[in-house]
C-alpha cells in the first residue's frame, strides 16, 4: 500500500481554505507537505486564483494549460 502524498492529518484543513476561495472568489493560498519520490515530505506553497467566466462560474480545469488529461 502506497502512502498518502499530503499528510492526512491536513487534507481537511487545505479542502476547507480552497472550498472558502472558490465561494469568495479570492486567492487561495496554503503552505503543506507534500510526499517527493524519495520519500521526504518538504514544505511547498500551494496558491491559485479562480477565474471566473461571463456567468459567474468558476471555470479553467488545469489540463487547459498543462495538457494533463
Amino acid at each position: 500500500m502506497r502512502s498518502p502524498s499530503i499528510q492526512h492529518m491536513i487534507i481537511t484543513e487545505l479542502i476547507s481554505s480552497f472550498c472558502e476561495a472558490l465561494n469568495t472568489r479570492t486567492p487561495y493560498e496554503a503552505e503543506t507537505r507534500i510526499r517527493q519520490h524519495e520519500g521526504e515530505y518538504p514544505y511547498m506553497n500551494v496558491r491559485g486564483i479562480p477565474v471566473i467566466d461571463a456567468d459567474g462560474s468558476v471555470c479553467l480545469a488545469i489540463r487547459n494549460q498543462s495538457g494533463f488529461m
